[in-house]
């Protein structure tokens, strides 16, 4: 495989494996969230002004869900356009391997053509890739910015479980632990991803 390319495989088949473990976090959450709404239904009247907070962070969690998916598909993409670019990469060389030796034999002017064509294949292959991985970095973005959101939630859940005097408070409070946990798991794995793409394109690029 190119170098290019075979950086981009590992670095995308290395973004899916993370993601696996961001994906069980970002349904922990929801999972939190559905526990948290059963406990306000136990809970009664006065646990009623933290309905709508519980609602809204399980509609977080389930935005983090599909944006997480939709990275590992795009992960999936461009592990599939790398192992064309290796494929593309491998006719070139052989092409030009045949050019090489077969200098001043009849039809050369063909092969050549053949080389151009297969050069411009690999040419319009490797920008589509950099487009994916642009893509990849504004889904991973969203992710960031649905975490803050979850942040904003997680403290506003935190006051209205402060006001609480029942035997649900400490229902609650551990409800909280486990959404923080969970956020600042799928936050770690988002930024060692970004931090990877980052310095793939920086070295895909020095390397053009």
């Amino acid at each position: 495989m190119t170098e290019q390319g075979d950086r981009f495989f590992v670095l995308a088949v290395s973004i899916a494996a993370r993601l696996h473990d961001a994906l069980d976090d970002a349904r922990s959450i929801s999972l939190q969230a559905m526990n948290a709404q059963a406990s306000i239904a136990r809970a009664g009247e006065q646990s009623r002004a933290m309905e709508p907070i519980v609602d809204y962070m399980n509609g977080l969690s389930l935005s983090i869900i599909q944006l997480v998916q939709d990275v590992d598909d795009e992960a999936l993409l461009i592990s599939r356009e790398s192992l064309t670019e290796f494929r593309e990469s491998v006719a070139v060389e052989r092409f030009v391997d045949a050019v090489r030796l077969g200098q001043g034999a009849k039809h050369m002017d063909a092969i050549e053509a053949k080389v151009e064509l297969l050069r411009h294949n690999l040419t319009v292959i490797r920008q589509g890739t950099g487009k994916k991985i642009s893509v990849l970095i504004g889904l991973l973005s969203s992710i960031e910015t649905t975490l803050l959101s979850a942040n904003i939630v997680t403290s506003s859940f935190r006051i209205e479980v402060g006001k609480l005097d029942s035997e649900h408070k400490v229902t609650f409070e551990s409800l909280i632990g486990a959404f923080n946990t969970a956020t600042q798991n799928i936050r770690s794995v988002v930024n060692r991803c970004k931090a990877d793409l980052a310095t793939t394109r920086v070295l895909a690029t020095t390397k053009r």
